[in-house]
């Protein structure tokens, strides 16, 4: 009999049942040892964090049918394994947007991780550091930007994550320090002109506001669940057009990237506007239920750049759903230059930095196997006639 669930779907949408299958001695003092892969964090996480917490990095919008779409999308996905071929040494290294990384992963962006341990952002610093990948940290951190930097390891690299606030004047105060601190690369979110409806979240409320970011600690609420008492951080105007405005702010040096784009007419849009990277996104389903997974969206963005010419204009990139070292060999497959890991890490970062460093060691296991087994010695040997894709059918 199994004890863990197959899918962050079975973790999260049944999440009683599954905490429910734990071993005994699991279920009153969780362990490392314990864990085995990306979705057993999961749900040794809700035995560990407090319930808002969890319940804020779980949540996502309405029936969370998007957030269960993510992880499914990539069982449509079949692997076309070749055989005979010396596989004994596999180079997983890669440069994203002139930065190297040892790993097609870097860790997304994820609001407030001091709900999930008080050792927040650091630890996740630290691991990436370990790990030779990029920290994308996140514009409501929980821990001050200059300590998440500090945190670093000698060469790590760290990009930035930024909503535009409706003052802008905010907005550019925060992108200042950030180029001061000497980040290259900065990550717009684009798909939250408003705020989704997180209804898990919602039913909590915050009495604390220590708890909340940093930037918008002066701001908080306290009823609503943890994104309500962020308060107001995103514009509803944002447009193409500021994409001028946010140039004249970070300066020509700096790598913009946009995190959220889901199609193909607005992939080509970023190209034609001079964007380096964009993220195909879907903000793990916390933003519009029912929008379609990353992973479909995905296959349409590097569709359309390609028939407009666009291939290799920028560089593109998928979060979303990925728990499986064979997730991300699939979307490398499909046209990602590399996916971000958001949730489990925060599942993860339960066990403070070395839950995040297990995580992320646990990931590589599983991508260069899955490597090995595909008979693939590099990344460039990685395409679409590795994977059989079936396109996304609603019922």
């Amino acid at each position: 009999r199994r004890l863990w669930p197959r899918t962050s779907a079975e973790a999260g949408a049944h999440g009683a049942a599954a905490s429910a299958a734990l071993p005994a001695h699991a279920a009153s003092a969780p362990t490392l040892a314990e864990v085995v892969n990306l979705n057993d964090f999961e749900i040794l996480a809700k035995r560990l964090m407090p319930r808002k917490g969890y319940d804020y990095y779980a949540s996502a919008a309405c029936d969370e049918i998007t957030k269960e779409g993510n992880c499914e999308a990539y069982r449509r996905v079949w692997l076309r394994p070749r055989v005979m071929v010396d596989v004994a040494d596999v180079n997983t290294s890669c440069t994203l947007l002139g930065c190297a990384s040892s790993l097609p992963i870097f860790v997304s962006p994820c609001a407030m991780a001091g709900l999930a341990n008080e050792v927040g952002e650091l630890g996740i610093a630290r691991a990436a550091g370990k790990h030779g990948i990029i920290q994308v940290i996140a514009n409501m951190a929980s821990r001050d930007l200059e300590d998440i930097v500090g945190a670093r390891a000698p060469g790590q690299q760290q990009w930035y994550q930024v909503y535009i606030n409706p003052d802008r004047k905010k907005s550019e105060e925060a992108l200042k320090r950030v180029i001061d601190l000497g980040i290259s690369v900065i990550c717009v979110t684009v798909d939250t002109n408003v705020i989704g409806r997180r209804e898990r979240d919602q039913r909590n409320k915050i009495e604390d506001r220590s708890q909340v970011a940093l930037v918008q600690r002066s701001e908080a609420a306290t009823s609503g669940g943890v994104v309500g008492a962020l308060g107001s951080f995103t514009d509803a105007r944002l447009n193409w057009q500021d994409l001028d405005w946010f140039r004249s702010v970070v300066g020509t040096r700096t790598k913009i990237v946009l995190k959220g784009v889901q199609t193909g007419e607005d992939a080509v849009l970023a190209a034609h506007r001079g964007v380096d990277a964009i993220i195909v996104s879907n903000h793990g389903g916390r933003q519009l239920d029912q929008a379609r997974p990353s992973l479909d969206a995905l296959v349409e963005v590097i569709a359309a750049l390609r028939a407009a010419g666009l291939n290799g204009k920028l560089e593109v990139y998928v979060d979303g759903g990925i728990r499986r070292g064979t997730d991300v060999y699939k979307a490398l497959a499909l046209g990602a230059a590399a996916v971000g890991v958001g949730r489990p890490t925060m599942y993860s970062l339960a066990f403070g930095e070395a839950g995040v460093d297990k995580c992320l060691e646990i990931l590589r296991g599983e991508f260069i196997n899955c490597m090995q087994l595909m008979g693939k010695r590099s990344l460039d040997e990685v395409d679409d006639h590795d994977v059989v894709y079936a396109p996304l059918a609603r019922k």
